[in-house]
């Protein structure tokens, strides 16, 4: 069966994903059903809400890409609401659009700290960070239960950049 993604929940480039019914295992990373579920997470991924202006501990980053006229550096709580290690896997897609989108998976734990964040800060802003650079900012428009996130309107370099960052292990020091 295909993997359906459907938009709900965040506005901007951060939207939601609903998988289709199947439920697919593999074990072979470089099949089609993979890349449609997934490869695990290796590198670093986390999502922040925006710090209130002011705030003396915000962490500061440097957008991906800023739009013209945005920040080129967001400030972000210094905590994170779901934290390197409960991204489980990420998968590439391109949109209708010829945008490449990256899907995210959280594991159960990082779900609930999503869907609890997302049901208690709705018109806050939330940030994607992977390797050290924030992905996107939007807006939370509601609750976001199923552990499911698609970072949307990425160009194919970037996205497959990051991809290779988020499942590749880092080398040993």
């Amino acid at each position: 069966m295909p993997v359906r993604w459907g938009r709900c929940a965040l506005a901007l480039a951060l939207a939601v994903s609903a998988l289709g019914c199947a439920h697919r295992t593999t074990t072979d990373a470089s099949s089609p059903e993979a890349a449609a579920v997934g490869r695990p997470v290796q590198g670093d991924v986390a999502f922040y809400l925006e710090a209130e202006s002011g705030r003396a501990d915000a962490l500061k980053l440097a957008m991906l890409h800023p739009v013209d006229g945005a920040p080129v550096e967001v400030s972000l709580q210094p905590q994170p609401v779901v934290a390197r290690g409960e991204v489980a896997t990420v998968a590439m897609a391109i949109e209708d659009n010829g945008f490449a989108a990256l899907d995210l998976r959280l594991d159960p734990t990082g779900a609930q700290h999503l869907r609890q964040v997302t049901a208690d800060n709705v018109g806050k802003r939330m940030a994607v960070v992977a390797a050290g650079r924030v992905l996107t900012v939007a807006t939370v428009m509601g609750e976001i239960g199923d552990g499911k996130v698609r970072v949307a309107g990425l160009n194919f370099v970037d996205a497959q950049t990051v991809y290779r960052r988020l499942t590749e292990a880092a080398p040993a020091r």
